[in-house]
């Protein structure tokens, strides 16, 4: 009788994971619920703010992409003294059910309050649970080509990296748009696929936009030789920069507007071509963390993420092969 009153309520909501070790039947994820003859975007965000610019700004993406959007809220686990307070697993169940069916209700309204128009039913989901296992369970389900975070939820870089490169999708850190439709992306040239310039090109080509291309040299040590060193030096700028723009034609970017940058740190390189640029979307590329690699080295991307005043597209890069960097 207790399964049965459970299953009575949890086939009310949409998308409700039960944290207690009752029986709750899952209800089918959105990838049942979308046409699968279009683009899936994934705009993910916790169940406890409302963040209208990045849903917004993901709309208009949808919109420009011809793609269906999806929207994910996520209700943190109940605490440990609210599962001692919920002993009994039927009553813990149908607390998590009001709990889901009142966000789901909240959701709702919220998206018809700052939309244009409102979403789908069908294109809403609430799930309780770790954030980040939720939101890559959900990409994977829907088989999304984007998912797009809201950056005022105190998502932290490597959260978002991390989201990125277990998901196997681009994610899109959405702030408000600097209305210069441009954007820069970021390459180290170690990778003869040159992932994060193609995937920066495809964005562009799409949404009708400009790429502007950002290549950081690391400062050589200076060395006695002076008039030769700087001679030395020069040309090797010249040399990536026309590496840059070879690379450019490779992928199809239509763009001569290569910068190569002198720093000792590639993300305040990448940062001040940003802001010299005025661009409106970063593109970074991440790797899935190796073993041995200690958990609080931040990454390049984690820190764009982190610092940028744009929008980030932090996109998944495969593990670099030996030898892989891009021929002179």
């Amino acid at each position: 009788m207790r399964k049965r009153v459970t299953m009575l309520r949890c086939n009310q909501t949409a998308g409700l994971r039960a944290t207690s070790s009752t029986r709750t039947p899952r209800m089918p994820r959105l990838a049942a619920q979308a046409n699968a003859s279009r683009g899936r975007i994934l705009f993910a965000a916790c169940a406890s703010g409302a963040p209208t610019q990045a849903l917004r700004r993901a709309v208009a993406l949808a919109t420009a992409l011809d793609a269906d959007l999806f929207l994910l809220r996520v209700t943190p686990h109940a605490s440990p003294e609210a599962r001692r307070r919920f002993s009994n697993e039927l009553f813990g169940a149908v607390v998590l059910v009001d709990r889901t069916l009142t966000t789901l209700r909240q959701t709702r309204a919220w998206c018809d309050a700052v939309l244009p128009e409102p979403l789908p039913s069908g294109h809403i989901q609430v799930r309780s649970g770790d954030f980040i296992e939720e939101v890559v369970s959900e990409a994977r389900a829907l088989g999304a080509a984007l998912i797009v975070l809201p950056p005022d939820e105190g998502h932290s870089g490597s959260r978002v990296t991390a989201i990125s490169t277990r998901a196997n999708v681009p994610v899109l850190v959405a702030r408000p748009s600097t209305g210069v439709e441009t954007i820069l992306a970021a390459t180290d040239l170690q990778d003869h696929e040159l992932p994060v310039l193609r995937r920066a090109a495809s964005f562009a080509r799409r949404l009708g936009t400009e790429v502007v291309l950002v290549h950081n040299v690391p400062p050589t040590p200076v060395v006695p030789a002076w008039k030769s060193f700087f001679a030395h030096d020069r040309s090797a700028l010249f040399s990536r920069l026309a590496r840059l723009r070879k690379a450019a034609t490779s992928v199809d970017v239509d763009s001569t507007d290569a910068v190569v940058k002198r720093d000792a740190s590639a993300v305040d390189a990448i940062l001040a071509a940003a802001r010299e640029k005025d661009v409106d979307i970063v593109v970074v590329g991440t790797r899935a963390r190796r073993p041995g690699i200690s958990t609080h080295v931040s990454s390049v991307a984690s820190r764009i993420v982190e610092r940028a005043r744009r929008s980030v597209l932090v996109t998944p890069v495969r593990a670099r092969p030996p030898y892989a960097a891009l021929p002179s």
